[in-house]
């Protein structure tokens, strides 16, 4: 086997994940680096799909997921000096975390100290109704979180330039390429990539597996994480009716009473960096992971015989994830759900307003014999990492969070720091990475 086929480290996945480890791997290290990924372009899977929200941290309880919080903050300022350097797609819109009645001002008026004591330097307030009115004339509610910096991007542009960066850094791409398998042997990890009508063999000292929705099934692959399995959720969302843009002029989230456990069934208002106004998601059950193939209940229900079937079982008799299906499986049918939903705190709302329906991302639910998996959830062996889910601190907080890994990863498999700056030098690392490695390991999860 050549050189050209050895490597230091081995990255699966070209999301902003994946592409941001690689950029501090080969930032901080002289590693030789490649990266595989099945799209032929960086960023085409769910980092394309994203909605560009620059977000706050609010939603991320300090006693359990402080390292969530922290990221975001680090990683805002991260992403704007990116931004601003290469003159890249960005909006600042603000956003308001809304209370559609008084009982819920409680929860604003706590995130509000959330965001203030991870964020000392950007504003946060709440706000009354009056004042609500003046910015947001047809939007209805008690009270709202303001939250003015933040922002819309397009995280697939922002990917392929740090890409690019890292490129110039030796980091090595093999797009359109599937990994067919992964083996660890005691001193290095065979990788199998098929590539077009060709099979090749890459080896590696470390192997980073950064691939989303196939997280999972890699691992399974390699006969890790036996105990879990997963299920998948698609979306649509509306496009607002451009004539119609006025209908707000910020993000909008709203605290629901239902289903609070799980925010990404609920529907909020979004401005993309183009302008244009969306409101979603409608969340319903897919068969996969790939983005290509949508598929739907129908595949759904046959993804549910498949192996392991054990952690699948547990959706019979968890009236948490019960609940989660229910709700989903109820909205099928019904178009107006959304709607009804967002004319509660926009009453004015008209339905021909919503136009240009259109799928956008899937998300990965991973199920363990006691529920739910944490949303973000990570798995190693000596020579392997897996992070099975990645939705916390999602791509707002990827620039901190992947050096925090990629520090992890420096240490665990002994690759060698640079003597010398690297070409190219983006982002302040010691800034990026100053978070306790204590809290990335506690979520890192027992698995067999």
């Amino acid at each position: 086997m050549g050189n050209n086929s050895t490597f230091d480290v081995i990255i699966a996945g070209g999301g902003v994940l994946g592409v941001s480890i690689a950029y501090w791997l080969s930032y901080v290290t002289n590693s030789k680096i490649l990266l595989i990924d099945s799209y032929s372009s960086l960023g085409s899977g769910t980092t394309y799909l994203n909605s560009g929200m620059v977000e706050a941290p609010f939603f991320y309880d300090p006693s359990t997921k402080s390292i969530f919080g922290e990221s975001v903050c680090r990683s805002r300022k991260l992403w704007r000096k990116l931004q601003a350097m290469y003159r890249l797609p960005w909006r600042e819109v603000g956003s308001l975390e809304i209370a559609l009645d008084e009982d819920s001002l409680g929860i604003i008026e706590k995130h509000e100290m959330r965001a203030r004591s991870y964020c000392p330097d950007e504003e946060y307030r709440v706000i009354g109704p009056d004042e609500i009115k003046k910015i947001e004339p047809n939007l209805k509610a008690s009270g709202a979180l303001l939250s003015p910096n933040d922002a819309a991007t397009d995280y697939k542009i922002l990917t392929e330039t740090v890409g690019t960066l890292a490129s110039h850094n030796s980091v090595q791409y093999l797009m359109n390429a599937e990994v067919v398998s992964v083996s660890e042997k005691e001193n290095f990890v065979e990788i199998t990539v098929r590539l077009g009508g060709s099979v090749n063999i890459y080896k590696a000292a470390g192997f980073i597996n950064a691939t989303g929705g196939a997280a999972l099934s890699l691992a399974h692959s390699m006969g890790l994480a036996n105990d879990l399995a997963e299920i998948f959720i698609g979306s649509y969302y509306w496009k607002v009716n451009d004539a119609a843009n006025a209908v707000f002029n910020h993000h909008v989230y709203y605290i629901a009473k239902y289903s609070s456990q799980y925010p990404f069934l609920e529907p909020y208002l979004t401005i993309r960096v183009d302008g244009s106004r969306e409101i979603g998601p409608k969340p319903f059950l897919v068969g996969s992971h790939d983005y290509r193939k949508y598929g739907g209940t129908v595949d759904f229900l046959a993804s549910i015989f498949k192996r392991p079937i054990e952690p699948k079982i547990k959706m019979l008799t968890s009236n948490e994830l019960r609940s989660m299906i229910y709700n989903i499986m109820g909205n099928i049918f019904s178009e107006d759900v959304v709607f009804n939903k967002v004319k509660a705190f926009i009453p004015d709302m008209k339905k021909n307003l919503l136009v240009n329906k259109h799928k956008s991302g899937k998300r990965n639910i991973i199920i363990g014999k006691a529920g739910i998996v944490h949303p973000t959830s990570i798995i190693q062996t000596q020579r392997t990492i897996h992070v099975l889910q990645y939705f916390e601190p999602g791509a707002t907080g990827t620039p901190s969070f992947s050096s925090l890994l990629a520090k992890y990863l420096i240490d665990k498999w002994g690759l060698k720091k640079r003597m010398s700056q690297p070409t190219q030098e983006i982002w302040d690392y010691n800034f990026a990475s100053e978070i306790s490695l204590n809290n990335l390991k506690s979520l890192f999860i027992s698995s067999r």
